[in-house]
Formats: C-alpha cells, sequence, structure tokens
C-alpha cells in the first residue's frame, strides 16, 4: 500500500485501518513514519505518537529540512496535549529559527505552513491568547482555500468556533458549528465529527438547553465507542458529566468525571485529566465537602505548576477562593481570589475576569466592607453587561442587590433583585431561578413587605421541579414564614418542616446549615417559654451537629455562628460566666478572621450579656413587691410538697406548669412594654429566668416519673460512644477551661459503637460531666476512660464517705450545698441510676479514688461487651 492511498484512510476517518496497513510495511518511508505519528495524534494515542517521534528524531539524519519542522510541529501537538506549554514554545522557537534562516519552507510548501499557523494557533490558545490565535487559524483558513481542501477548512472553523464559544460568543459560535456539522457528515470522518458534536453540546450546556447538549454529546460518546477511540471518549464523558452537575445529578456526573480520567490517564492526555479533576473539585464545593474540594485543586494546581494554561489556572485559584469563602476563612478566600484576578488580568476573557471581580465583592460583603464590594461589583457589571452573558448579570445584580439591602437602601435593592429574578426567568434555570426568588421573599419578609405573588410563584415551580435543591429551598423559606408567625402551631409546623429538610437526603451544604440554624434559634424561643429539657437536649444535639459539621470543615462563619447560639443557651440557663466566655470565643474568631457582620452580631450578645451582669447583684428577692414575694413563695412551696408527697407528684407538676405558664407570659408581655423603666424591666428579667429555672426542674421530675412507670419509649440506635463522649467533652470545654480544669480523655478506639438510646445516654453524661466539673478544685483534672465494657468518669477533691455513697443515688439527697452553691434538686445522680438500670447498665461509685486517696470515680457497666 502507498502513501497516497494511506493517506486516503487517513482523510476518511479510517484510522485503525491505516494504522493497521502501515504496520504491515516492513520498510517504511519517512512520510509514512510522520503519517503514522499524525493519525496517533488524531486518535489520542498521545504516548504511542511521542515514542515514534523520539524513534524519528534518533534518525534525523536522515530527514529533509521540510520533514524535520513537520515532525517538530507533530511534537509540539504531543506537548500541548500533556500540558507542557513551556516545552511546546521551545520547539516552536527552534521551528521558528528554522524557517527565519529558509525563508522559502512555507511560501513554497502550503501544507507545511497550514500545518505551522494551525499549532501556532493551538499554542497561543493554550496560553488564553485568543486574539492572536485566531489571527494564526485565519490565515490557516486562507492556505486551505488555496489548497482547497474543504476538510480541513471545516477543521479550522470548528477551531475558531471553540474559542467563541470560550469567548462566550455563543449564538455565533454555534451558527458556524450548524453548517460545519452539514459539510463534516457529507466527508464522513467520524474523528472530526466527534470533536464538532462536542463544541456544540459545550454551547447548548452553556445556553441550559440541557436536551440538546444531550443529544449532541451522547452522539459523540456513542460514535467513540464505535471507532475505539479513547481520548475522543474521555472528552465525552467529562463533558456529559459537566450537563449531569449542572443538572445537580451529582452521582452521576461523579461516574463519568471517573471514567474520564480513568481513560485520559490511559493516553496520557493531561488536558482531559485537568478538566475532569477541577470538574470533581466542583462536585465537593457544590456538596460542601471542602477540605475534599481544596486537595482536589490542589492536586490540579501541582499538575499546572510549570504549565502557563492562564485559562485554566484561572478557574482553579478562583475556584480555590470559593472553597475557602465557602468555609468563612475570607483571609485565604480573598488571597486566591486576588491571585485570580492578576492572572485572569493576563487573558483576554473578561467575562472572567469580571466573575472574579464578583467574587471578590461577595467576600467583602461578608466582611462588611460595603463601599469595596460595591466598587468591585460595579466594575464587574459593567463587563459584564457589554459582554450579555445573562447567567452571570443576574449573579451581579443578584450581589449588588443583597449590599443596598444591607445599608437599607430599600429601593435600590428590590430593584436590582427584581432584574436578577427577570434574567434567569429567561435563562430557565431552575437552581439560579429558585435562589433569586428565596432571596428576594427573604427581603420582602424582613421588610415587611407582601410576598405572596413571589411566595406562589415559588411553589409552583418547586411543585413541577425534580430538582431537590429548589424543593429544598422552598421548603426552607416556607418554614421561615411559618416560623415568624403570630400562631403556634404554624410556628410548630415552621420547625417540622426544618426537622423534615434535616432527614431528606442530603443536597445542599448551605441549605442543611440554614435549616439547622434556624431549628436552634426556634428551640431557644421555645425553651425561653418552656425551660423543657427535653428541648434543651434537642439544641444541644444540633449545637453538636453543627459543630462537627464546622469544624470539620474549618467553616469559621458557621463556628461563629454556632457560638453565638451556644452564648444564647448560657444566657436563658442564667450561667453568665458561660455565656461571657462563649461569646468572646466567637467575637475573637469573627475579629481574627476579619468576618465583620458575624462580629457586629457577636458585639451585640456580648452587650446583652453586660447590661445583665451589671444589673445582677442589685437584682434581690427584697426589690419585689408583696405580690411578687407570695408568687415566689408557693412556689417554694408547692416544690417542697413535692419532696414530702411523691404520691400526689403528677397534680402538683400540672398546677406548677399552669402557675408558672401564666408567670412567664405575663413576664413575657411586660418584656415587651416600653413604657416600662429599664430597673422595672430588670426584674421582670429575674421573675422570667427563676421561672426558667423551675420549669428546668419540672422537665427532670418528668423524665424522673416516666422512668419510675416505665412509660420512657426506649429508641435504640447504633451510635458511636467514643466520638459522643469527645463532643461531650467539647461541649463543655468552656466550663472546663473557666476553672482551669484538664479533661483527660482516654478510649479504646476511636470507633467503639453501642446499641442503645442517645437521649439516655447523653442524660447519663451530661450529669456525670457537669457533676465532675462542679466538684472538682480549680486546676485540677477530670478523666474519662472507655473501653468495650464500660467507661468512667472521674475527678479530684473531696472524696464522698461510704456512709453517703448509697444514699447520693436517692432522689433529693444532696451533698452540702454550701459548698457547690447548687441550686438543683437532686434528680441528676437518681436519673443516671434509672437511666442506666432501664438500659439494663449499672452504676458505681469509687471514693476515695485508688492510687490517688481523693476523689470521685463513677463507673457505667454496659450489659455485654461492644
Amino acid at each position: 500500500m502507498n502513501i497516497t492511498q494511506l493517506q486516503q484512510f487517513e482523510k476518511s476517518g479510517k484510522l485503525d485501518e491505516a494504522l493497521k496497513s502501515i504496520n504491515l510495511i516492513e520498510s517504511r518511508d519517512t512520510k509514512i513514519n510522520l503519517l503514522e505519528i499524525k493519525i496517533l495524534l488524531n486518535k489520542g494515542n498521545f504516548i504511542l505518537a511521542k515514542t515514534k517521534i523520539n524513534q524519528l528524531e534518533n534518525f534525523s539524519e536522515n530527514l529533509s529540512l521540510i520533514e524535520n519542522i513537520e515532525l517538530q510541529l507533530y511534537k509540539i501537538k504531543t506537548h500541548l496535549s500533556s500540558g507542557e506549554i513551556d516545552e511546546a514554545e521551545k520547539v516552536m522557537e527552534y521551528i521558528n529559527i528554522q524557517i527565519s534562516d529558509n525563508n522559502y519552507i512555507l511560501d513554497n510548501n502550503l501544507k507545511l505552513k497550514g500545518i505551522f499557523l494551525l499549532n501556532n494557533g493551538w499554542l497561543n490558545e493554550k496560553k488564553t491568547n485568543w486574539n492572536i490565535s485566531l489571527d494564526n487559524y485565519n490565515a490557516a483558513r486562507k492556505v486551505y482555500l488555496k489548497l482547497d481542501d474543504k476538510q480541513e477548512y471545516t477543521i479550522i472553523q470548528q477551531k475558531i468556533a471553540n474559542i467563541l464559544q470560550k469567548q462566550n460568543k455563543l449564538k455565533k459560535a454555534y451558527k458556524i458549528l450548524e453548517a460545519v456539522l452539514i459539510d463534516q457528515r457529507k466527508f464522513g470522518n467520524k474523528h472530526i465529527i466527534i470533536e464538532t458534536l462536542t463544541i456544540l453540546g459545550i454551547i447548548r450546556a452553556k445556553q441550559r438547553l440541557f436536551d440538546d447538549a444531550f443529544l449532541y454529546l451522547n452522539e459523540s460518546r456513542e460514535i467513540s465507542i464505535a471507532i475505539n477511540c479513547k481520548q475522543k471518549l474521555a472528552k465525552a464523558n467529562n463533558n456529559i458529566g459537566n450537563v449531569l452537575r449542572i443538572k445537580n445529578e451529582s452521582t452521576k456526573s461523579i461516574q463519568y468525571y471517573s471514567v474520564a480520567i480513568a481513560n485520559a490517564r490511559d493516553l496520557g492526555d493531561f488536558d482531559t485529566i485537568n478538566a475532569a479533576t477541577i470538574n470533581l473539585g466542583s462536585i465537593h464545593l457544590d456538596r460542601g465537602d471542602l477540605d475534599n474540594a481544596i486537595n482536589t485543586y490542589a492536586v490540579v494546581l501541582s499538575n499546572l505548576e510549570n504549565i502557563r494554561d492562564n485559562h485554566l489556572l484561572g478557574i482553579v485559584i478562583n475556584n480555590m477562593g470559593l472553597a475557602y469563602e465557602k468555609r468563612g476563612d475570607l483571609t485565604n478566600a480573598l488571597e486566591y481570589y486576588n491571585k485570580a484576578l492578576e492572572i485572569r488580568q493576563k487573558v483576554s476573557n473578561k467575562q472572567n475576569l469580571a466573575k472574579t471581580m464578583q467574587s471578590i465583592g461577595h467576600v467583602h460583603i461578608l466582611k462588611g466592607n460595603l463601599n469595596i464590594a460595591f466598587d468591585y461589583l460595579i466594575k464587574a457589571s459593567h463587563i459584564l453587561e457589554k459582554g450579555g452573558d445573562k447567567i452571570k448579570i443576574a449573579d451581579v445584580y443578584h450581589n449588588l442587590a443583597t449590599v443596598h439591602s444591607q445599608i437599607q437602601n430599600i429601593e435600590e435593592a428590590e430593584k436590582y433583585y427584581l432584574k436578577s429574578l427577570k434574567l434567569r426567568e429567561e435563562i430557565k434555570n431552575e437552581i439560579n431561578l429558585s435562589y433569586s426568588l428565596f432571596n428576594i421573599i427573604m427581603f420582602y419578609h424582613k421588610n415587611n413587605k407582601n410576598s405572596q405573588k413571589y411566595l406562589k410563584q415559588f411553589r409552583k415551580l418547586a411543585k413541577k421541579s425534580n430538582n431537590n435543591i429548589v424543593k429544598m429551598r422552598f421548603n426552607v423559606i416556607e418554614g421561615i414564614l411559618l416560623q415568624s408567625s403570630h400562631k403556634l402551631s404554624d410556628r410548630v409546623k415552621g420547625n417540622e418542616i426544618f426537622e423534615e429538610v434535616l432527614k431528606t437526603e442530603f443536597v445542599d451544604f448551605e441549605l442543611t446549615v440554614y435549616s439547622l440554624l434556624n431549628i436552634c434559634e426556634y428551640l431557644l424561643l421555645e425553651l425561653k417559654t418552656t425551660s423543657s429539657k427535653e428541648t434543651l437536649f434537642e439544641i444541644h444535639s444540633l449545637m453538636d451537629k453543627l459543630f462537627e459539621i464546622a469544624t470539620d470543615q474549618e467553616a469559621y462563619t458557621l463556628i461563629v455562628e454556632t457560638l453565638i447560639i451556644k452564648s444564647k443557651l448560657s444566657l436563658l440557663n442564667n450561667d453568665l460566666s458561660d455565656a461571657n466566655d462563649t461569646i468572646k470565643m466567637a467575637k475573637n474568631l469573627a475579629e481574627n478572621k476579619k468576618l465583620d457582620v458575624l462580629y457586629n452580631k457577636a458585639n451585640l450578645v456580648a452587650d446583652e450579656i453586660e447590661i445583665i451582669y451589671n444589673n445582677w447583684e442589685k437584682q434581690s428577692i427584697k426589690h419585689l413587691s408583696m405580690e411578687e414575694k407570695i408568687n415566689v413563695m408557693q412556689l417554694n412551696n408547692m416544690v417542697d410538697n413535692i419532696h414530702l408527697k411523691k404520691e400526689s407528684t403528677d397534680m402538683f407538676v400540672h398546677d406548677l406548669k399552669n402557675m408558672l405558664q401564666i408567670n412567664l407570659s405575663v413576664a413575657n408581655l411586660l418584656a415587651l412594654d416600653d413604657s416600662l423603666s429599664q430597673e422595672v424591666k430588670q426584674y421582670v428579667k429575674m421573675l422570667e429566668a427563676t421561672g426558667r429555672e423551675i420549669q428546668l426542674q419540672i422537665s427532670n421530675f418528668m423524665t424522673s416519673s416516666k422512668l419510675d412507670s416505665n412509660e420512657f419509649n426506649i429508641n435504640n440506635e447504633k451510635l458511636n460512644i467514643a466520638k459522643i463522649i469527645e463532643d461531650r467533652l467539647d461541649m463543655y470545654s468552656i466550663r472546663l477551661q473557666g476553672k482551669g480544669i484538664l479533661a483527660e480523655y482516654n478510649a479504646r478506639s476511636t470507633d467503639l459503637f453501642i446499641t442503645t438510646d442517645r437521649f439516655l445516654l447523653a442524660l447519663i453524661l451530661d450529669n456525670l460531666i457537669q457533676n465532675a466539673i462542679k466538684f472538682s478544685p480549680i486546676n485540677s483534672v477530670v478523666s474519662i476512660h472507655l473501653d468495650e465494657k464500660g467507661f468512667s468518669i472521674c475527678n479530684g477533691g473531696e472524696i464522698i464517705l461510704p456512709r453517703k455513697q448509697n444514699l447520693i443515688f436517692e432522689k433529693y439527697y444532696q451533698l452540702d450545698r454550701s459548698k457547690t452553691k447548687n441550686t438543683g434538686f437532686g434528680l441528676g445522680l437518681t436519673l443516671c441510676k434509672k437511666a442506666t438500670e432501664t438500659l439494663d447498665w449499672s452504676i458505681s461509685v469509687e471514693s476515695p479514688r485508688k492510687k490517688y486517696g481523693d476523689g470521685v470515680c463513677f463507673s457505667i457497666s454496659f450489659m455485654e461487651s461492644i
């Protein structure tokens, strides 16, 4: 078979047949070897192509000048496919020297000139010098017109359209490719058809025409499989993964990305490897798995270390900034965004530059630097409006609305929210549209405007949508509106909605966190009224979950939010010291991380604590009126009756709850009366706090009563007890630090699972840890040991005499109050004993501790080893 026949195979796209024929030729000339390399490059087999190039270079003395230049041009292609731009530039410099020394070469060999211009165009495309790249492609187009090579002409048109789509000139690019595809189908070269279908799919995905995108990309994938072209199959899988990710089908998209990476790795196609890896990082980002996102982007940055692909580098560094922003680390976020800005200023894509400017503006919104934010956003909007990218324009309008909203420029905020909404309605992207509706409803709600029109629109969108994020967003906004209702039934329903949101399969990190924060705030209000121990336990559990998410992701914004809620909780429990310590931690972290908005929020709580603290000493029972004194005496008498008459517990609890509820309702109403003096309001707060403390003790009575009468419903679940104890110690860390107590925790394993009731386990741990802190001297040690048989909680200090060790588990028994300033009723250890018995466990006390001669050690033994 001669060279002309082989070239016909190559032209018609029969690359495998051409390679088979070449392999049968024993003695090949240089032209056949060069054709083999060209075919391998078109098939995307860059590793084998490199090997063949190296083999041919070893006999370079046998090559003519033209053949050597053609070989070097193919070598450039292998470097570019591996992302080795610097190496490609070196080869191009060598070629330019050869051409300048031999001016006749390109003028007398149009085919070589065409290849040269194409490679130079591709090199500049990689360097994101898109205007220079277009100049080279247009020059190459003229060459192939002279050669009357219509097939190569369509390939160049395809490359020009690809640059146009990168510049977001989508309509123009699509129009060119429609004509190109018709011609290419006539020529029948399936490799070239695949490339065109791929770019068409990308354009349609950018235009949010997903059905069209899937048609193009699936056809390119099917053809790639049919002709056994792994490189083009890898690209098709990567692009299908992109469309699925945009549609929020992340699990499927991960599968496509993984296959794309595997295929590309076999071929040494680092272009596709990097692109698919970036997309995997974006999936982690969408899911709130920030550590994995940052690590994934770091891998790509390492791959790009010696590569000057500014377009790709800009994407990765910008995404790193976004990951740190979601984490709440605004300092690092701003650092990466500024790096991305510097890189993108070198690239001709102004739209991506504006996107980074918008991201910087958004960080400054979060930092509270609204003037700086406004400047960046306005600049971004001017660039984006010229480019016409509605998606990015809608985003920047949304952020401008947020700035105006925060400076109480209500009219401008409303204008920008509605402009953003209108654009997103035109784009018809459900996720972005739901985000606009969510925020505009929140805006109207906060400013006492009617949002029913948009709520109705949102409900209609959520009802017809199959997207879980859209549905979840609607549920969350509905929950917020119900929680703010004056009707108790609405508020309860709102809380139920948030609980359902948390039970559903995880789809969105921010919405999950938003729901957790709203439930905590709701339960704080409920606790303020009822002082229910079940509510208190639920808040602690939710805050544990929040803290777990926050610390796992180092989400500083969320950590500060959680600390603020913890401080409010301590304030409700009249633990001013704990409230003050916690809010200081929140302020310090917010200040350190430059979270100005959250710093101001924490400051408000700190001011409230300071007011209460300064007035607390002034508040005394002697300042109460005679009627108020009688009420307090009645409460005390009722509690004493409960101590004395066990058989009347239910009746007294019922009466006591009713009486307390009346007093608390009156106190709440008085607290809202602006006509009262500050001094009177402090007395009202004292009454309210006293009532809450007594209601908390009532909750203890109720739990005790349920355990006594076997009415407690055990809800067994598989729990990692090692992790629960660790979380509990973290929850009490501020109290431990306040007394200078060191907590030593020794677990046989970090993964010890037990099937038991979460509520009763928490009740036992809370009472024993609180007792250990309460009875420990300053600057001592509390130690906890856990193994398969049980756990123990020990503290130093005074011992419990042997004659009292049996009494401490009896109801209402208390050690000397004067030593602990204990205001409880002596139910804690009683409840621990009842809880352990209910679980078929056992509890014992050892005092003094062996080896130490002082202190107390409570041990819990499980029913059977775990």
